[in-house]
């Protein structure tokens, strides 16, 4: 679903470019918590853009406690694939 491309921007300090370098990204957050639960609480469609806005729940693996965080992730679509997506989370 992603281009081999994909920009993610605002998860971290730099662009996260193409799916292997997400791949990376997810696994190093998969490693850090647990039970995540992920909910969109509202999408807005304009054009090739889709607005996400999200709850995220988990559990810090070294600590063992909750965390609790809610953000936007705005992507930009075409042809099916997912080409850049800016992320705005309060973590």
């Amino acid at each position: 679903m992603a281009h081999p491309e994909v920009k993610a921007y605002g998860l971290g300090a730099d662009p996260i470019v193409g799916v292997e370098n997400f791949k990376a990204f997810y696994n190093d957050f998969k490693n850090a918590y647990s039970d995540i639960s992920i909910s969109v609480d509202k999408n807005l469609v304009d054009g090739d853009y889709v607005v996400a806005l999200c709850t995220v729940n988990a559990k810090h693996k070294d600590t063992g406690k909750p965390v609790k965080f809610i953000g936007t992730s705005i992507a930009e679509v075409k042809n099916g694939q997912l080409l850049n997506a800016w992320n705005c989370f309060d973590s």
